[in-house]
Formats: C-alpha cells, sequence, structure tokens
C-alpha cells in the first residue's frame, strides 16, 4: 500500500508576533538599550520617562519576564504612547485575552498604528467578521504594512478574487514580507507554474517561513531530487511544521528506513496531522503486522476529529493533493 503526502497549501493571515513588535517598533531605542543600565531604566521609567520604561519593557520581555514587561507596556499605554498599546495588546492575545487585546488594537489603529489596524483585522476574521476584517487589513495596507497586504491578499482569495489576492501577495513579497511570497508561491504552484512557485518557496525558506521549506521539498521531490527533499523536509520538520515530519517519512520509507518513517509519521499523528496517522496505518500493514483494532479505531477517530476541525478552519486554509512517488 501507498503512503501518500498532501503538500498543504496553508495561506497564511498573520498576526504580528512579539519579536517583530520589538523589532519594528523600538528599533530606534533598543540599540541603546543593549548596553544601558537596567536600574537607572526603572528609575527614569517611575519618574515618567515612557521611552524607558519601552526599553525597559523590551529587555523584560527578551528575559522572559511577560507579566513585568506587559506591566511596563500598560504605563506607556496609559501614558499615550500608542505603540505600547499595540505592544500590550500582543501580549494579551498570547494569554488568551483576544478582547482585551482587541481594545488595545482598536486604540493603536484608532491613532494611526497600522500595526494595530492588521491585527484587529485578523482577530475580526478569526470572529467571522470578514468585511470589517478586510476593511483594517486594507487600512493597514495602504500605510505600507505589508502583512496588511498578505492579509488582506488571503481574504481576497477566500472571496474568489484569485488575481487581486496573487497582486497584494506579490506586493507584500515584494517589500521583503516573506509570507505573502509564500503565498504567492501557492498561487504560481496552482497556475503550473512551478518554477516560479519553487524561487518563491525557496525565499521563504530562506527567511525562516518553514512551510517554504516544506513546500519546496515537494517540489523537488516530483522532480526526482530526494535527498534535498529529504533536507528541506526536515528543516520544516525541525521546526514544528508537522506536514513536513510526515512527508520525511515518506521520503524515509521509499528508502526502505521503516522505523524512521513509522517515528516521523507518529510525530505527525500526534501533532493532529491525518495524513501521518493514515501513513502509520499503512505502514504497520505493509510490514504484516495485525495492527490491534483498539489501536486502529484511536487512530481513525483522531484523524476523523481533525479532519472535521480543519474543515471549520478552510477560511484560513486551502490544500492540494500530490503524491510523493
Amino acid at each position: 500500500m501507498k503512503q501518500s503526502n498532501v503538500l498543504l497549501y496553508v495561506i497564511h493571515l498573520k498576526i504580528l508576533a512579539m519579536a517583530g513588535t520589538v523589532a519594528i517598533l523600538f528599533s530606534s531605542s533598543f540599540a541603546w538599550a543593549a548596553s544601558g543600565d537596567s536600574s537607572v531604566l526603572a528609575t527614569e521609567c517611575q519618574n515618567g520617562k515612557l521611552a524607558s520604561c519601552v526599553v525597559a519593557g523590551v529587555l523584560e520581555s527578551k528575559k522572559g519576564n511577560k507579566e513585568e514587561a506587559a506591566r511596563l507596556y500598560k504605563l506607556v499605554c496609559d501614558g499615550g504612547d500608542l505603540d505600547g498599546c499595540f505592544t500590550l495588546g500582543v501580549l494579551e492575545s498570547k494569554k488568551g485575552n483576544k478582547e482585551e487585546a482587541a481594545r488595545l488594537y482598536k486604540l493603536a489603529c484608532d491613532g494611526d498604528v497600522l500595526l494595530g489596524c492588521n491585527n484587529l483585522g485578523f482577530l475580526e476574521s478569526k470572529k467571522g467578521n470578514k468585511e470589517e476584517a478586510a476593511r483594517l487589513c486594507k487600512l493597514a495596507c495602504d500605510g505600507d504594512v505589508l502583512l496588511g497586504c498578505n492579509n488582506l491578499g488571503v481574504l481576497e482569495s477566500k472571496k474568489g478574487n484569485k488575481e487581486e489576492a496573487a497582486r497584494l501577495y506579490k506586493l507584500a513579497c515584494d517589500g521583503g514580507d516573506l509570507d505573502g511570497c509564500f503565498n504567492l508561491g501557492v498561487f504560481e504552484s496552482k497556475k503550473g507554474n512551478k518554477e516560479e512557485a519553487a524561487r518563491l518557496y525557496k525565499l521563504a525558506c530562506d527567511g525562516d517561513v518553514l512551510l517554504g521549506c516544506n513546500n519546496l521539498g515537494f517540489l523537488e521531490s516530483k522532480k526526482g531530487n530526494k535527498e534535498e527533499a529529504a533536507r528541506l523536509c526536515k528543516l520544516a520538520c525541525d521546526g514544528d511544521v508537522l506536514l513536513g515530519c510526515n512527508n520525511l517519512g515518506v521520503l524515509e520509507s521509499k528508502k526502505g528506513n521503516k522505523e524512521e518513517a513509522a517515528r516521523l509519521y507518529k510525530l505527525a499523528c500526534d501533532g493532529d496531522v491525518p495524513l501521518g496517522c493514515k501513513n502509520l496505518l499503512l505502514l504497520e500493514a505493509d510490514k504484516g503486522n495485525k495492527t490491534p483494532w483498539w489501536l486502529v479505531a484511536c487512530l481513525l477517530v483522531i484523524a476523523l476529529g481533525v479532519f472535521l476541525f480543519w474543515r471549520r478552519r478552510r477560511q484560513y486554509k486551502s490544500t492540494n493533493d500530490g503524491d510523493l512517488k
């Protein structure tokens, strides 16, 4: 029986994460902070110097002290610095406080911190408010927040406006947003432009968008470059892109490394990738092992549950099937 691989074309609708916030918002002060005295910063912050609160918050966040960082960003936000409101929103969102995050993003967005518009658009999309999400992402995109262009492209794609989506992905990619490059690669691949798709996936992969590594690995495998495909899928798998683990398992199985393939399929299956579960069962059958009925039942239930979950998330993902040969 043949193990299969689905090339997952994840269309990124993305929220700006904390690391990006530090790099984008506070680049002007962070170079000084690297050699600054934390006790001096604390004193200056207590005396109402908001710039020192910002830098102290960055340092606390880098050390993993999220609660202290949040306290400092709140001082900044309450003092009228809307970048601080945005950053506090990121922290609240990561803690699961979506309503508070939305309130803070709105404060930022209303004050022309356009990253706030992008992130608020993301939250609105998750709630199903697509028109409001598109409006907010367009505000961000029109203000040269390239992640907003990428996200608006996602929303246009879901409405069936593929050419407009591609235009927006290209705008994002040309400006250096590598998620835009990845999504444009998906678009080109679906049109049959595999060489251009590979170029775009490589851009994404080289910039640590690891889904790009996975998809490039798939294309390399189709061209017969199995070693390069394995290297790329391993990059994805090592970076917790679990479809990459499944795909690497397919390649290992084809080389006869059944135990390693089983380990990789199990990683994917445990991470809610249904193909990993399916391929693990097929591998057991190929080995002539009689799989215990309870294991079969558990794996099928997991696969069904994940499949139903993925169906509910189709507004964020699209798929294209392909077998590794």
